[in-house]
């Protein structure tokens, strides 16, 4: 190529990747194109090309031009991990992968990417490479955020609440923001039944999203499971103001009405959630109305709704048991 030739392409690739700092793209793809004209092969422009249409979303033009670069230089690394985030942006990360293997073959010690192909695999179920990739990522960085909530939260979702609240309280020890976390560990000292320690968590998280359902359900969760049905409801109503229909919820703010001894509000969310669909735990709460009224048949035929569905369901078996032993006791509709 001329010296003046190569010094216009220098130039113009220079430009275009400055306009591109910037996010001025129409500028930057004006540029990378009258470099490309002077030199289609070269990958410098190619891989701009390539970046420019990922950040724009254009994700199939993005790739046509990194496998140009690819094309022209195998080992191109910029190439090889522009293709897999163009993958990743069209949500086909299992064809990221073997890009990203290659670059990482070539940057091996590039822990950001081992995060997204730790994500990757979690996405589409392999949890021991993602496992793996996670690990290989705190290896390089222990403070690594992106490692420490994927690997948190795959453990979370296997079940290894003591690996998981490890990864996850060191990520909320470096960040308190990570709403999702808070949740995740609110959810496992919860199911612990230490809702004391969990409370904290989802009101730590409701600071940063005041309405985030996940949280404000478990803080309900923890204060029911304190028995204070008050502090459950306030909430589980501002989901319901979000989720009117919200079958599951209705039953629990149900049974916290009918705890207060407030019957007639929670015989209205029962047959809220029973509006919807069939539902035991709403019917077993009916059953509970009608026998604290002396509606003996009316608290039997919910009873037998559940068992009709659920025959073995022992919160409806031994509600009948109680509605059939209040009848005898009061000696109500019996020969």
């Amino acid at each position: 190529m001329p010296g003046n030739q190569n010094r216009q392409v220098i130039e113009l690739s220079k430009r275009g990747y400055a306009m591109l700092r910037r996010r001025l793209f129409d500028e930057a793809e004006q540029a990378f194109l009258e470099a490309l004209q002077l030199d289609e092969k070269e990958p410098y422009i190619l891989v701009g090309l390539g970046d420019l249409c990922r950040e724009r979303k254009r994700f199939e033009d993005a790739l046509t031009f990194y496998r140009r670069t690819i094309d022209v230089d195998r080992d191109n690394v910029f190439g090889l991990r522009g293709m897999g985030d163009a993958f990743r942006g069209l949500e086909e990360v299992e064809k990221a992968i073997p890009f990203w293997i290659r670059y990482l073959e070539l940057k091996p010690n590039d822990f950001h990417v081992m995060v997204r192909l730790a994500d990757a695999h979690k996405k589409i179920n392999d949890m021991h490479q993602a496992k793996d990739y996670y690990a290989r990522a705190l290896g390089q960085d222990q403070n690594n955020r992106y490692a420490l909530l994927g690997l948190g939260s795959l453990h979370y979702k296997l079940g290894e609440e003591d690996e998981a609240l490890e990864k996850l309280e060191h990520l909320l020890a470096l960040d308190e923001r990570y709403v999702a976390a808070l949740t995740m560990v609110g959810n496992i000292y919860r199911h612990r039944m230490d809702y004391e320690k969990a409370a904290r968590f989802y009101e730590t998280a409701l600071r940063y999203e005041p309405t985030n359902t996940f949280a404000l359900y478990g803080l309900g969760d923890c204060r029911r499971g304190v028995k204070d049905y008050e502090g459950a409801l306030v909430p589980w109503e501002k989901i319901l103001e979000m989720e009117p229909e919200n079958q599951a919820l209705h039953t629990r703010v149900g049974d916290a009405l009918f705890n207060l001894g407030k019957v007639e509000e929670s015989g209205d969310h029962y047959q809220k959630s029973l509006a919807h669909d069939f539902d035991a735990y709403a019917l077993i709460g009916m059953a509970r109305i009608h026998q604290a009224r002396g509606q003996y048949d009316e608290a039997e035929a919910c009873c037998q709704k559940v068992l009709n569905e659920e025959p073995n369901n022992l919160a409806a078996l031994k509600e009948l048991e109680r509605v059939r032993e209040s009848r005898a006791s009061t000696g109500v509709g019996t020969k």
